[in-house]
């Protein structure tokens, strides 16, 4: 677990549990609560993750936030047994449709015993909290379900798998409104920008890594010559993409098979 510093108020701790990517959880210590974004593998990094807390600051309670349903953010939420866990209105049906055969596929992940919980408070279309200059946001794209946070003091969005280096994956296939909500982020007074999964361990600059997320769902909206993400740095994200588009009845670009 690697942890660092974000601007005056967050804590980013960074795990790499998963093959080929790394993992963040995003905590902002607000004036009453810390507001943690998404729950990874299970209970066991979440009580590590709540002893650097109590020793380097105080004891606050804790908000969760689930940018969405799958098993790799919301796992740990059963360490939380006494929090307000917070998710778009759509997580929990989705959560009850797949964390069956998702805790069987990926047991091999688990960290401690895993209890699948769901939210406790859902929104629609925002829920904010005012006093910590906190809002919530529904954000879809990489799923329906996703949604975002940002903190508005210190001008950090999170972003759930939304946003992914180089390219994001494709799990649902209405790309215009996935462009809405890049749209949507980039119209945000933000500085950084924390996605749920990153390349490297370290955050990449804001700006560019909207920008080329944008770009390559355009060139999917509007089936585009792809040969370019058939180049080494995109290459398997794009077959698994392809892949998962097929199986939802979307076809990019005819022949288009790496």
């Amino acid at each position: 677990m690697k942890i660092q510093r974000i601007r005056s108020r967050g804590w980013l701790f960074t795990f790499d549990d998963i093959e080929g990517t790394y993992t963040n959880v995003y905590v902002i210590q607000g004036k009453q609560h810390y507001f943690l974004c998404d729950t990874y593998l299970g209970p066991k990094p979440m009580e590590d993750i709540k002893k650097h807390l109590y020793k380097v600051s105080e004891e606050l309670p804790f908000i969760v936030f689930n940018s969405h349903y799958h098993w790799d953010h919301i796992w740990g939420n059963c360490a939380f047994p006494d929090s307000i866990i917070v998710g778009h209105a759509s997580i929990i049906n989705m959560i009850h449709m797949y964390s069956e055969a998702e805790l069987f596929r990926y047991k091999k992940y688990q960290q401690g015993t895993v209890k699948i919980v769901t939210p406790t408070v859902v929104f629609k279309y925002f829920l904010a909290f005012p006093d910590e200059r906190i809002t919530l946001f529904k954000s879809p794209g990489h799923t329906f379900d996703s949604a975002s946070l940002f903190d508005v003091f210190d001008k950090v969005l999170y972003v759930g798998d939304n946003i992914e280096d180089p390219i994001p994956y494709l799990e649902n296939t209405d790309f215009e409104q996935y462009l809405q909500t890049i749209e949507k982020y980039e119209n945000l007074d933000f500085k950084v920008v924390i996605p749920g999964h990153m390349s490297s361990d370290s955050i990449l600059p804001s700006k560019r890594i909207l920008k080329n997320n944008a770009k390559y769902i355009k060139a999917i909206l509007n089936k585009e010559n792809l040969s370019t993400y058939q180049r080494k740095k995109y290459r398997i994200t794009h077959r698994e993409n392809l892949i998962a588009l097929e199986k939802l009845g979307y076809i990019p670009v005819e022949g288009d098979i790496l």
